[in-house]
């Protein structure tokens, strides 16, 4: 594992999230870490998306994608 985020622990406070959040049409998306605090390992990004949305069809050509339901279902 890169040794800087073993080194070095993120903390975002109520306003840096508040600061970090935008509407993507009807879901809201925070950046929880952008790739430039992680030494470029990966950005974390949390989505709370209305049920029934469906991303717009797009490509990665750079970097892979995962995602975490926390709660709810994807169908």
């Amino acid at each position: 594992m890169n040794n800087v985020l073993l080194n070095k622990t993120l903390h975002v406070s109520s306003e840096q999230t508040l600061e970090r959040s935008r509407w993507f049409g009807p879901n809201l998306v925070t950046i929880i870490a952008y790739a430039s605090e992680t030494n470029g390992a990966f950005s974390l990004v949390k989505n709370v998306i209305r049920k029934g949305f469906t991303p717009p069809l797009h490509v990665h050509t750079r970097e892979d994608e995962s995602n975490f339901v926390l709660s709810g279902e994807i169908i």
